[in-house]
């Protein structure tokens, strides 16, 4: 009776060990190759049941939900031409470098993506990437959808764009890092290139949320905007950034940043946020010189078009850090190079 009693009570300790170590499937369709990866549906929810090889960038505007599912992709090309969804727990590998023959009419690079188009919401939750960066290193005439082509480049997005005139635009970064080196012309950075809202006319929420995310690759722009977490925020009403830390050594050739290169027509909040990289400006003809351990130049435009603070653009930085040295030829300073506004 005792033997058959201790029988039981093992046979539940061991059921109650494997309830606790199953865990719920992710959501959606499982995607165990190139193949699946490449035929998904544009507005539908997936995971990676393994890690892939991607060879190719997923052509279609993806609205819906990718789940990484804590797998790794390799990539020899951004995983995404456009994406306007929901993307988390991944990790990438790899490396990348802008081939005009390869472009598809994107110019922006990043190994996550070559652009957001905000039209909603973009969300991007828990990515790391590994791979090394190399956008267009020359100056671009023509555009893509909606943007100029200035050649963006980010370690995980090119750029933000929100395509439709008139429409909200928003962007929710979160928990992101980057490992990887990043080269670019225009507008380069550790995260993303550039969060870029197409309308000055609009006055709705334009919103760009960065929170917790890391940069600990270089970042070296060939011209003007180079930032560890972005090379330059324009036309967004509101961009805030929390807990955000750059490691990396960010080298630009006018507004240089920790954190962020420029801000243009933008209302700044930067909260708990670090810069240990050392921070170098050489400015090219025509390029300004300015150059700060967080912000390069954090410049706004009065206006009555925008909604934040009476049409006024503002910079709040609260309980921030700087610890790397910051080289410039004039308009250098440890937090904000220059700051300024219109009126």
């Amino acid at each position: 009776m005792k033997k058959t009693l201790s029988i039981l009570m093992a046979l539940c300790m061991i059921l109650s060990i494997c309830s606790f170590s199953v865990s719920a499937a992710p959501a959606g369709t499982a995607i165990t190759s190139e193949a699946d990866f490449l035929a998904m549906k544009e507005d539908g929810a997936y995971y990676l049941a393994n890690d892939i090889t991607v060879t190719k960038s997923y052509e279609n505007i993806f609205t819906g939900v990718f789940d990484g599912n804590g797998k790794t992709v390799t990539v020899s090309e951004p995983m995404f031409l456009e994406f306007s969804g929901t993307a988390m727990n991944l990790t990438i590998k790899g490396e990348i470098v802008a081939d005009h023959a390869k472009d598809n009419g994107y110019w922006a690079r990043g190994a996550f993506a070559c652009m957001a188009s905000g039209d909603g919401k973009v969300v991007l939750y828990n990515i790391t990437n590994n791979a090394n960066v190399t956008g267009f290193t020359t100056q671009e005439t023509a555009t893509y959808a909606g943007l100029l082509g200035n050649a963006y480049t980010g370690g995980i997005l090119g750029a933000l764009d929100n395509k439709s005139v008139g429409t909200s635009a928003s962007i929710e970064i979160i928990e992101c890092v980057n490992n990887g080196n990043v080269k670019g012309f225009h507008c380069t950075g550790g995260i993303t290139g550039i969060l870029y809202v197409n309308d000055s006319e609009y006055s709705g929420e334009q919103t760009a949320t960065v929170t917790n995310c890391v940069n600990n690759g270089n970042v070296e722009g060939l011209s003007t905007y180079a930032g560890g977490m972005v090379g330059r925020v324009y036309y967004v009403v509101d961009a805030t950034f929390t807990g955000c830390i750059n490691n990396g050594e960010i080298k630009g050739a006018g507004n240089t940043g920790g954190l962020i290169g420029h801000t243009t027509n933008s209302s700044l909040i930067m909260r708990v946020c670090q810069n240990n990289g050392f921070i170098t400006n050489i400015p090219v003809e025509g390029e300004s010189p300015y150059a700060g351990g967080l912000v390069g130049y954090g410049q706004g435009t009065k206006s009555d078009k925008f909604a934040a603070g009476d049409g006024k653009f503002a910079n709040q930085v609260e309980f921030c850090i700087n610890t790397g040295s910051v080289t410039g030829s004039c308009r250098t300073g440890g937090i904000l190079g220059s700051t300024g506004a219109d009126g």
